[in-house]
């Protein structure tokens, strides 16, 4: 069923000439009809809820179900309805359903007056028209629940109490032809004691369709002496109909003559009534049991099974006689047998309920099934289990569910291998164990050399191959119980167990698995039809600190791994204690630079950006730390922390801010009103999912005029997602802001790209032009990247101008702006603005 508004779309289809609808509209119309009509209609509920939570549809099955009006269930979100259910979990379960597309399982539901309703749920996860739903069908399960419950608690076999002590003696003269009865033979007949009837009286009282053969009996006893023990009905002197049960035997005397009959006699209408309500209670639940979908199973108090319905029979394909011995242990998969049968056991020796989940095989596709099996016992009035009932219900489609969610939630679903998440769970016990065990261990951190050059040169395609290759060569090379991790985009973590307790012998061992990593990984690739190499950079460090956390193992190792890049890549390096100081020196600097953060430590200096004129049209924002005990700190020194920390963020966030105030400032001057400011925008900070509302805010904020803000961006920024990056660049461009590649020429972005982004500037990394006089090659790129931006139409700006030589040749070669300490250093902003209001007091020359 579509969401609402389907049905207004059918209604509308175009009319042909005359007013008619031809056939093929017709036929559509008519389509989309049935379609709601029969959504409508359903039996089971349907509802189509949004990302939010919120209700795009409802049928009119779901509102009766839950006795709500249909506009009252719309207003409400699904946590409203969905017990249990909360924003965080609802998204979790989104996203869930999103990777596996169908979900089956069971919930309760809020109805409109309070009460609970089970329901199984089949929900379905659609795009339609570039919106995603989750379709779900609900079912009503009240009655299955029910009969569930019903099933556990019931003891249809009602116990049998003991033979009454209702019994009374009876004798027959046959001289005398009379019968003498005791008193509790008389009270059973209604009749008052020393009551005596004759044969044919006694006879008289029973039913008249036995009267003939109670005679038979009692003739042939008195003729041949033949025993008898049979139960009649009996019609009492008070008119009661009553059921007895009359046992007589022959006396002979010393001759061997027969001379009398006696027996005994007994009322056993309440036993009859207990039998035929145990034969009743016995047909109804074996029909009920046989009509039920799921498997139910009765075993006595041993544990022996004796019953099995319909479904359990058809199912498994055994029969009765299976069920009495092991032969029910043949259905179970052999990798449970034991476990079921130490749970059955054990629930059997101590009394307790049995629940346990294992796979059964189904002769209906020869194929093993997940089914969780339930029992509870029934005691008698001493406690002693007499009984064993249980039931048998399928949840191989929730299994697999769950298996596809621990897969998503626990495995890169690239690789195969564990993602971040498990493999810090792996980690964690690898610690705890070297600590129990006395023994070693080691962390490997992976990272492949140069991956993003061949990932964007190749495609993704050719990338994600080579992953997982690499993935397989890693588990090639290590044991049973070490762990190979992806760790995110081409870096892979290792955890070696079981090395030497003594460092050094484990250090030694750990280089050895590196080298052989190395070996393994440098071997070409076969990715299609072309052969590709790539090597790895490795860190390694050492468990065996039992003060370490998962996350000091992993950065000591990342850490080592950049050192080994640093010498040149395709090696391998140890962490050592001298790493150890530059990474708590730099933990330390990431400390103190959040601290000064919250204390308004970092301001913005100001570098002049001239024209081709010599005006100043503007300024360079640069980010400087007026630490109180160190004073100015470069950038050079915390940006880099800043990154690595995510602290970048909140830098970038407070430089555009004060930023934008000086901007403001200067449009309130006439002299300064033109000037426009550039400020530095980290790759962290453009990715943020808030960072376009966050920058309007802040214009609103200030009062900055939008079209004096230049926005420089890198090109590494834009290999994370272009067209997410345009999508944002182009949000900014329509408010009047402007945008600046920084250190063009460094990266590794398309040509493609460039001409699609929505830029105003193109700057000239400063390593090209400061050697621009003395190195050909460089001067090459400044002249093609300028004659670039001239194609694109675009400005181009060169930063790094220090001499008038310098800024003489890109004159001559077409450049527009430039920037350097030739014009200025950078400074406060009040500096910034005496210093220009200085020079434009001065006259012409």
């Amino acid at each position: 069923m579509a969401p609402d508004g389907w049905q207004e779309q059918a209604q509308g289809l175009p009319l042909a000439a005359g007013g008619r609808l031809n056939r093929s509209d017709a036929l559509t119309r008519l389509h989309h009809g049935l379609a709601h009509f029969a959504v409508e209609n359903a039996a089971d509920g349907i509802v189509w809820l949004r990302r939010d939570g919120s209700h795009e549809y409802a049928n009119t099955a779901i509102c009766r179900m839950l006795d709500y009006d249909r506009d009252d269930l719309m207003r409400r979100t699904v946590y409203d309805v969905c017990v249990g259910f909360t924003p965080s979990l609802w998204q979790e379960h989104w996203e869930a359903l999103k990777q596996a597309g169908s979900m089956c399982f069971e919930a309760e539901l809020w109805m409109a007056d309070g009460r609970t309703l089970p329901v199984e749920i089949n929900a379905n996860f659609l795009a339609h028209e570039g919106r995603e739903f989750n379709c779900a069908s609900v079912r009503d399960i009240t009655e299955r629940k029910q009969a569930e419950e019903a099933l556990n608690r019931s003891d249809w076999l009602l116990r049998i109490a003991g033979q009454a002590a209702n019994i009374g003696g009876w004798a027959v003269d046959l001289q005398s032809g009379r019968i003498l009865w005791s008193d509790q033979v008389c009270a059973i007949h209604d009749m008052p004691a020393g009551t005596t009837p004759t044969v044919d009286e006694g006879i008289s009282y029973y039913a008249p369709e036995w009267r003939e053969h109670v005679r038979k009996l009692f003739d042939r006893c008195a003729n041949d002496g033949t025993p008898f023990d049979e139960e009649f009905e009996l019609n009492t002197a008070l008119g009661r109909r009553i059921w007895v049960r009359t046992m007589g035997e022959a006396v002979r005397d010393a001759s061997g003559t027969i001379t009398q009959v006696q027996g005994a006699f007994q009322d056993i209408t309440e036993q009859k009534d207990v039998k035929r309500t145990l034969d009743q209670s016995r047909r109804y639940f074996q029909e009920l049991a046989d009509a039920m979908p799921i498997s139910v199973w009765v075993a006595d108090g041993n544990g022996h099974l004796f019953y099995g319905n319909t479904t359990l029979m058809t199912y498994s394909g055994l029969n009765r006689a299976d069920l009495s011995g092991a032969g029910w242990m043949a259905a179970i998969h052999p990798d449970d047998r034991e476990r079921v049968s130490r749970a059955w056991d054990r629930s059997v020796r101590t009394g307790r309920e049995y629940s346990i989940e294992f796979r059964v095989h189904s002769q209906y596709d020869e194929a093993y099934r997940w089914h969780l099996v339930k029992a509870v016992p029934v005691r008698d009035d001493e406690g002693t289990i007499v009984r064993w009932y249980g039931t048998a219900t399928d949840i191989h489609a929730r299994r697999e569910n769950e298996e596809k969610i621990t897969r998503l939630a626990l495995y890169d679903p690239l690789t195969g291998l564990p993602n971040r998440r498990l493999l810090q769970d792996r980690l964690h016990h690898a610690m705890s164990a070297a600590v129990r065990h006395h023994s070693g261990g080691a962390v490997l951190f992976l990272d492949l050399d140069n991956f993003k050059n061949l990932n964007d040169t190749l495609g993704h395609d050719e990338g994600d191959a080579l992953l997982g290759e690499v993935a397989r060569r890693l588990l090639a090379c290590l044991r049973e119980e070490d762990t190979v991790a992806r760790f995110g985009g081409d870096e892979f973590v290792i955890v070696i167990n079981n090395l030497e307790q003594a460092a050094d012998l484990a250090a030694v061992q750990a280089e050895s698995v590196g080298h052989d990593i190395l070996a393994t990984l440098n071997a070409p690739y076969q990715l299609g039809d072309h052969w590709r190499h790539i090597t790895p950079s490795i860190g390694i460090t050492l468990l065996g600190d039992p003060d370490d956390t998962v996350n000091d193992l992993l950065k000591r190792a990342d850490f080592a791994m950049y050192q080994a890049k640093a010498a040149g890549r395709n090696t391998l390096r140890l962490f050592d204690p001298d790493m150890q100081a530059t990474v708590n020196a730099r933990i330390e600097l990431g400390t103190r630079m959040r601290a000064a953060l919250e204390r308004g430590e970092f301001e913005p200096y100001y570098q002049a950006q001239v024209n081709a004129g010599g005006q100043i049209t503007g300024a360079e924002a640069l980010a400087r730390w007026n630490d109180p005990e160190h004073g100015v700190i470069a950038p050079a020194q915390f940006i880099p922390v800043a990154e690595d920390t995510g602290l970048i963020i909140d830098l970038g966030a407070a430089m555009l801010e004060a930023a934008c105030h000086q901007l403001a400032r200067w449009a309130r001057d006439v002299d300064t009103a033109t000037l426009s400011v550039s400020v530095n925008i980290s790759a962290q900070q453009f990715q943020h999912p808030d960072f376009v509302s966050r920058v309007q805010t802040t214009l609103r904020r200030t009062g900055a005029p939008p079209d004096r803000l230049n926005l420089e961006i890198t090109e590494s920024l834009l290999l994370h997602d272009t067209e997410e990056a345009i999508h944002r660049m182009m949000a900014l461009k329509r408010h009047g802001i402007g945008f600046s590649l920084d250190d063009f020429g460094t990266g590794y972005s398309s040509l493609y790209y460039l001409k699609r982004l929505p830029l105003d500037q193109i700057k000239i990394d400063q390593r090209f032009v400061r050697d621009v006089l003395t190195d050909p090659n460089d001067a090459v790129i400044v002249r093609t990247i300028i004659l670039l931006a001239q194609s694109l139409g675009l400005e181009a700006i060169a930063e790094g101008v220090e001499t008038e030589d310098i800024h003489r040749f890109l004159e001559q070669t077409g450049c527009q702006a430039f920037q350097g300490y030739l014009f200025g250093d950078p400074q406060p902003a009040t500096d910034f603005t005496n210093a220009l209001r200085q020079a434009l007091s001065q006259p012409a020359p």
